[in-house]
């Protein structure tokens, strides 16, 4: 039995606004303001929900802003174009573009 290769998706996480209290934050985010959403932007090949899981779990890949103030998923911030790719790659670029994009709209956003 042949395995389908796996997908990967873009995904969009809100953060409490408490993560402004974190210095490394404050100084990645120079020149933003408190008015807009802070986020992370990721990339995965397992759902959304099962990555944030292991977010919030501290696993070896979490991330420490969203295991400490993570707020809710915002599917709707991901363009459908972003949510299938089949190279990690591929989703790694988008995850950049979208994390770049969403600042110019003024959020501060956290993505590597």
């Amino acid at each position: 039995m042949h395995m389908a290769d796996p997908t990967f998706i873009v995904y969009v996480l809100e953060l409490e606004p408490a993560v402004w209290d974190v210095p490394k934050f404050q100084k990645e985010h120079i020149g933003h303001t408190r008015s807009r959403e802070c986020l992370y932007v990721g990339q995965t090949a397992k759902t959304v929900e099962e990555r944030l899981k292991l977010h919030l779990a501290g696993e070896d890949q979490s991330n420490k802003y969203v295991c400490g103030f993570f707020k809710k998923i915002r599917h709707d911030l991901v363009p459908q174009e972003m949510k299938s790719f089949i190279k990690r790659e591929d989703a790694l670029a988008a995850e950049a573009k979208l994390g770049e994009e969403l600042r110019k709209l003024g959020h501060p956003v956290w993505y590597r």
